[in-house]
């Protein structure tokens, strides 16, 4: 599966920074990432709306878990 990061982000219903944090942190590895650098000179952009990243199913699973809200301790008040 590959998107560009702000359209995932939307589909999941979270946040760029919040899929780059999970990223970071090594919750999920994408199999491509528009914003790592080749071994050339060109710029890569990090602008959300043009950074593209492609996951397999299982990393795609493992981000969407990482990404999705924590469920209010049982007692919350609202």
């Amino acid at each position: 599966m590959s998107a560009r990061l702000e359209d995932l982000a939307r589909e999941l219903g979270t946040t760029p920074e919040e899929i780059l944090g999970a990223l970071d942190r090594g919750d999920a590895e994408p199999l491509m990432d528009t914003a790592r650098q080749k071994k050339t000179e060109r710029e890569r952009t990090e602008d959300p709306s043009l950074r593209s990243l492609a996951f397999t199913e299982e990393e795609l699973a493992a981000l969407r878990e990482a990404v999705a809200p924590s469920p209010e301790p049982q007692g919350a008040s609202p």
